[in-house]
């Protein structure tokens, strides 16, 4: 139940945050994530991950300029086969099937420039807030886990192209790198978000 109010939490302050300073016109996103872990993120779970989502709100306050919120999740999941661990203090040893999980919930607030274009629409932004990140080390049923919040960035750029001149909808490319900071108890992680989806623009 606490992930859902989470997740719910997130979801109600990304809508809030993308049309508190709409003055009438902007753009839904509707994204799918994919990721590229970076640093010691890949070190932990290196493989290409094609499980993430994302909903992003902007409105527009000025003819170039947008300010809105994202929320998303991003799954990361890598096997390492069958291995054998040994204990911290290094007297016992566990064998068994072992797999590495990263779940990260990014909720940004986010400000985007769009550049003026006849055809298309680029843009690059930037968004600031905070990652819920969860790693998790398992051996066979037994598992290592670390869960926080981290203070994050995360700057990006994309295009929007419409589908035609007459349509509110468009395709959406983008790339995002995620700098989620190194907390107390828990390390940094860095990731990539290749990412493919649909906007809608008014």
């Amino acid at each position: 139940m606490k992930i859902i109010k989470k997740i719910y939490l997130a979801v109600v302050i990304t809508l809030v945050s993308s049309t508190a300073f709409s003055q009438g016109s902007g753009i839904w996103n509707f994204q799918w994530d994919m990721g590229v872990a970076t640093g010691a993120t890949a070190d932990f779970v290196g493989q290409y991950s094609v499980r993430g989502f994302a909903l992003e709100g902007r409105g527009y306050v000025s003819e170039n300029i947008t300010l809105g919120g994202r929320w998303a999740w991003d799954v990361f999941y890598e096997d390492y086969g069958w291995s054998t661990q040994k204990s911290e203090d290094g007297l016992t040893s566990l064998y068994g099937f072992s797999r590495h999980y990263m779940n990260a919930m990014p909720i940004m607030a986010t400000v985007h420039y769009t550049f003026n274009s006849s055809k298309i629409i680029p843009y690059i932004g930037f968004g600031i807030g905070t990652y819920y990140v969860e790693t998790r080390n398992m051996l066979g049923i037994y598992y290592t886990q670390q869960k926080a919040w981290h203070f994050g960035l995360a700057p990006e750029a994309g295009v929007i192209i419409p589908f035609g001149q007459t349509s509110n909808w468009g395709l959406n490319l983008n790339f995002r790198f995620n700098w989620a900071a190194k907390t107390k108890d828990t390390d940094q992680q860095t990731w990539i978000n290749p990412s493919v989806g649909f906007s809608y623009y008014w």
